[in-house]
């Protein structure tokens, strides 16, 4: 019985003698752990996207980690797929074979991942300290401002003034800048002696004009009190104690002493003075005005005329010439005045000559020369807005666009000459590789060397005002045309720009985290993106103009505008964010989705941590139309008559930009080449201490 048990029971536990233990030998590999043998997925691929879509780091040499998910045409995902990775700026981050990134500088990076010849990207964001701490900025290439007025002593002693208070000096072999105590308008100069010259001009001080007079002792310039609130257009003098300053406020006369206020015998805006003695005095202006000092009392002449006189000069008492709009010449022959014919429609600015056979005119566009019996147009490189000389070989004439010409008794030749249009916005891949755009569809490249122009002059009406790019070799400018109120798109393959349009919005600024994820926003409300095939509209949910874009990926942007908007988008729609504000912002960056900026007009400052907006104390009310910076604790603002502002991660504090001119783009690199860009073509750089 005992054995027969035993059988039993050994018969029950024989798994081979259980028809259940059949059931559990098939399935014994599932529970030893041992799955069943998949085969691996193939490709090729269809679709790559690169985990996560945006990175943030800080720091050189700080790295992040992407990874790949590559789909086939069946949409399941390739098992262990080839992947070959590239960054398109290694200036800012490299990246290796196993997908880490590594920080060079700080900037945005687009990384991309291939699989069999599709691409993925994502987005490194860097920041990083600077190598080198700004402490001043420099003229890279100074503003071009119109000058107004020109006078000297001799032939290597010459002064030329203009708007932004622009004093220039000659010495006989180039033109140099001087330290200037004004920043607005600068309009006249005549001095006795290389050290004693007035210039006269205007400030503003946010509320009103203000006459301003400076005079130069052979050292330095400084303001002399003009006792107006109105421009001074002109100045001129006998002596040392003997000068007239003269413009909207009517006539100043100067003793030696003190500036005082003459009766003019006009309310009207007066532009130009000059005598042959202290009892002979002419001044002329607004509308065909022309009065006459004869050392006691200033009355008004018969001019003849309505048209609006800027200048007046003469050889003597009998011979005196004043010049004015749409090529108005009057000649003075002692008794009366009468129209001569110029033979030119342009405006006529300034008169000047050397002797009674040999008188010079100009305007914009042209000058004129008489010769005792005519007037007849001289082939010049441009015309001018201001004439001096020191003789008939050797004559100056000063223009809008910042121009000096040379006259050296038979041609007349650019001395000096220098880029004049706007520029607007400023961005690079390095600092060796940096684009500017702006007025007349100008786009200029700096190469570490030179800033050279890659295209302009294409139309008077033609503004680019935004560039950015994944590379150097795939750049965009964005813009507008008034004269078809179109916008413009502009793409550059690093060999040349090609251009298209996709509405009639006018677009202002333009931001991507690849090349296939481009933002281009404007007005009215406008925001355009391209997909790396097209450009399409996106609803922005908005009206109000739309000035800046940028993001820290493709599912993470912001655009801000008019009346305090700030817009988000998520990857899938554009939504609002309440900015605490109703002034206009215009430009925003960060380093991360948790340190954002934006700027704005009368000095705001906002700063986004990842959940809301805050108000920033910036120390000015100056419109603020750029940001950028190197880390958290290294941003600039820029903005309205040079203000540049720094911010050092406690507060912003103001910098000495050296310029009056409106600053509207700003960009570099932790590893140095920071720029500031502006009006009249100005280009600053940021000089380390």
């Amino acid at each position: 019985m005992t054995t027969d048990r035993r059988a039993a029971v050994q018969g029950r536990r024989n798994p081979w003698l259980s028809p259940y233990a059949i059931l559990v030998l098939f399935s014994l590999p599932s529970w030893l752990g041992c799955a069943e043998v998949v085969e691996p997925v193939s490709g090729p691929a269809a679709l790559v996207q690169v985990n996560p879509a945006g990175m943030s780091i800080s720091g050189g040499g700080a790295t992040a980690a992407f990874t790949v998910v590559a789909l086939n045409a069946s949409g399941d995902t390739i098992t262990s797929p080839a992947v070959t990775w590239s960054s398109l700026n290694p200036h800012v981050a490299t990246i290796d074979d196993s997908g880490k990134a590594t920080a060079v500088a700080s900037g945005q990076a687009t990384v991309a991942a291939e699989v069999d010849g599709q691409v993925g990207y994502a987005l490194l964001t860097v920041s990083a300290p600077p190598a080198d701490l700004i402490t001043s900025w420099n003229g890279e290439v100074p503003a071009a401002f119109p000058l107004a007025g020109v006078w000297g002593t001799s032939s290597t002693d010459a002064y030329a003034v203009g708007q932004g208070g622009t004093i220039l000096h000659y010495d006989g072999g180039s033109w140099s800048a001087m330290s200037s105590p004004l920043s607005h308008w600068l309009e006249g100069v005549w001095g006795t002696s290389s050290s004693d010259i007035y210039a006269v001009g205007a400030t503003w001080d946010g509320a009103r004009v203000n006459g301003t007079i400076l005079h130069y002792d052979g050292s330095i310039w400084s303001t002399m009190t003009s006792i107006v609130d109105d421009n001074l257009q002109d100045v001129w003098g006998t002596s040392a104690t003997d000068i007239y300053a003269v413009g909207e406020g009517g006539v100043l006369h100067y003793d030696g002493t003190a500036w005082s206020s003459m009766t003019s015998a006009t309310g009207y805006h007066l532009s130009g003075v000059w005598g042959t003695s202290a009892s002979d005095i002419y001044s002329v202006g607004l509308p065909g005005t022309i009065l006459h000092y004869d050392g006691t009392a200033w009355r008004a002449m018969t001019s003849g005329t309505t048209a609006y006189l800027s200048d007046v000069w003469g050889a003597s008492s009998s011979d005196v010439y004043a010049v004015g709009t749409r090529g108005t010449i009057l000649h003075y022959d002692g008794t009366s005045w009468s129209a001569v014919t110029s033979g030119v429609d342009e405006d006529l600015l300034a008169v000047w000559g050397t002797s009674a056979s040999d008188v010079y005119a100009c305007g914009y566009g042209v000058i004129l020369h008489y010769n005792g019996m005519a007037w007849s147009a001289m082939t010049s490189p441009t015309g001018g807005t201001g004439l001096w000389g020191n003789s008939s070989s050797d004559l100056f004439a000063v223009g809008y666009n910042g121009k000096i010409l040379h006259y050296d008794g038979t041609n007349w030749s650019t001395m000096r000459g220098s880029l004049s249009v706007d520029l607007e916005s400023v961005w690079g891949t390095a600092p060796e590789d940096i684009f500017a755009t702006g007025y007349l569809g100008t786009i200029l490249h700096y190469d570490g060397a030179d800033w050279t122009t890659m295209r302009g002059g294409v139309s008077t009406l033609e503004m680019l005002t935004g560039v950015w790019g994944p590379s150097s070799r795939d750049v965009y400018a964005v813009g507008y045309d008034n004269s078809h109120s179109r916008d413009i798109i502009l793409h550059y393959d690093g060999s040349q720009w090609s251009s298209t349009t996709v509405g009639t919005g006018y677009l202002f600024d333009v931001w991507g985290s690849s090349p296939r994820d481009v933002f281009a926003v404007g007005y009215p409300g406008t925001i355009q993106h391209y997909d790396g095939a097209q450009w399409s509209s996106m609803t922005s949910g908005t009206n109000a103009h739309l000035y800046g874009v940028w993001g820290t990926s493709s599912t993470n942007v912001y655009a801000v505008g008019l009346f305090g908007t700030i817009l988000h988008f998520d990857g899938t729609s554009w939504s609002a964010m309440p900015s605490g504000t109703s002034e206009n912002l215009v430009a925003v960056w960060g380093t991360s989705p948790s340190d954002v900026y934006v700027v704005g007009h009368n000095g705001t400052v906002l700063h986004h941590d990842g959940a809301h907006w805050s108000a920033m104390a910036s120390g000015t009310t100056e419109g603020l139309v750029a940001v950028w910076g190197t880390s958290s604790s290294n941003v600039y603002a820029a903005g309205a008559y040079g203000t540049i502002l720094h911010y050092n991660g406690t507060g912003w504090s103001a910098m000495t930009s050296g310029t009056a001119t409106n600053l509207l783009g700003l960009w570099g690199t932790s590893s140095g080449g920071v720029r500031a860009v502006g009006v009249y073509g100005a280009v600053l750089r940021g000089v380390p201490f």
